[in-house]
């Protein structure tokens, strides 16, 4: 019996079929559970074809996609587990990962091709590698070797024992002070962050909306945003890479409501249409939903120094110092802007 998280998309396949799954933020196309559940099942059992089996390790050195979002299903339907690597190592360090996890198989965007050619070089564990096409190289045409590969398998449920304490990836440290160390994340860990996520605000379901647009080979796009809204079945807009003004055209386009640094109002439940799916927007994980002409007001001031988009967890407030009690003093929001400061 399946009890890993690769189990998640058949519940949602069989409970919510026609809900969205996954949304492609590059060209806006859009996965329901039962394309997504397909589309993993494929993906399995050509990877099993391919020799992969429990307990193996497959590499991702991959840009953000939905493809991504589908190795990490797949995989752990397998029993397998998932490496993802850091894309802003270099090719030694990327070779030093590969090795130490005794990755058989990788997945790689075009980009990244030159460096995983380069890095695995002598890497003896590695036989077999695919590259993912990258939105443009997609839109330009030409062969795409995930699909082929996707194609030729079945859409048919791949049915493996997995336990909730069996490894399912492994995510490597910085490495500031020595060689990365390899952190191994159970279906349990992933299962219970979930679960811890409905601690904070409003919590999650499958009504609410996010956009990952942070990488997603580490912990915080992946276990903080991603994963938690596919256990609750929600619905992923996948950003390939961040930029700002990708960021706030997304955000706009769906209409997302949180990962603004911003003290606004909850914006209430509004259904979006895209490409004849219902999009249900509310709040996510308790952050605030963004008031009318946030997005105009963040792009007025993409210009000014004193100001930026950042990413942040929680809602920040602004404090100061009451030097005559020693105590923190909270300054009242304001609609735009930094917050006014005391005179000192």
């Amino acid at each position: 019996m399946d009890n890993g998280f690769g189990n998640w998309p058949t519940m949602h396949a069989l409970r919510n079929p026609a809900r969205p799954a996954f949304i492609d933020g590059s060209d806006g196309s859009v996965l329901t559970w039962r394309d997504f559940e397909a589309r993993t099942n494929s993906l399995a059992d050509a990877l099993s074809q391919h020799g992969v089996q429990r307990g193996d390790r497959v590499a991702l050195l991959t840009l953000n996609s939905v493809a991504m979002m589908e190795i990490y299903f797949a995989v752990a339907k397998l029993g397998a587990i998932t490496v993802p690597i850091n894309l802003r190592l270099s090719a030694p360090e990327v070779a030093y990962v590969l090795a130490d996890s005794g990755a058989s198989f990788a997945f790689v965007s075009g980009p990244m091709a030159p460096l995983l050619e380069a890095a695995s070089s002598e890497v003896a564990s590695l036989r077999t590698r695919v590259t993912i096409p990258v939105h443009a190289e997609r839109a330009a045409g030409g062969p795409n070797e995930y699909e082929e590969l996707l194609a030729s398998g079945s859409p048919e449920r791949v049915t493996r024992d997995v336990s909730l304490d069996d490894l399912c990836v492994i995510m490597y440290t910085s490495g500031t002070t020595g060689r990365p160390k390899g952190a191994m994340l159970t279906h349990d860990n992933f299962l219970w962050n979930a679960i811890n996520i409905q601690g904070f605000g409003a919590g999650v379901s499958r009504q609410d909306l996010t956009l990952s647009a942070a990488p997603l080979f580490h912990i915080g796009a992946l276990g903080v945003h991603t994963m938690p809204l596919a256990f609750f079945g929600g619905a992923t807009v996948v950003m390939e890479s961040f930029t700002p003004e990708g960021w706030l055209d997304l955000a706009e386009k769906h209409r997302i409501p949180g990962g603004v640094a911003e003290d606004a109002r909850p914006v209430g439940p509004h259904l979006r249409r895209v490409r004849g799916v219902a999009l249900p927007h509310r709040r996510h994980q308790g952050d605030a939903g963004c008031r009318d002409g946030l997005h105009r007001g963040l792009r007025d001031d993409r210009d000014r120094p004193d100001r930026g988009l950042s990413a942040a967890g929680g809602r920040p407030r602004a404090r100061w110092l009451d030097r005559s009690t020693g105590r923190q003093r909270r300054l009242p929001d304001r609609r735009r802007g930094r917050p006014r400061r005391p005179d000192r």
